[in-house]
């Protein structure tokens, strides 16, 4: 659903049929960094102000909430 993986940038996340309808960033202490609004399939995500390191990617909808791994270079 997301990527690239690791990104220097810009991530993409994608979904399909709504199942999803935000994005927050979160590093592995569990301190947001940013958090937006999915678009309706394909959604990109400038991460160009995050340091370097590992953080998630946790989507909320109605699918429930998923959280992906993701390296920022």
């Amino acid at each position: 659903m997301t990527h690239p993986n690791p990104a220097n940038n810009l991530v993409n996340i994608k979904t399909t049929n709504d199942a999803y309808s935000s994005a927050s960033i979160i590093n592995t202490l569990g301190q947001l960094f940013l958090e937006q609004t999915l678009q309706a399939t394909e959604t990109q995500i400038d991460i160009q102000s995050l340091a370097p390191g590992i953080y998630y990617i946790i989507l909320k909808g109605a699918n429930g909430l998923k959280a992906e791994k993701m390296q920022k270079l």
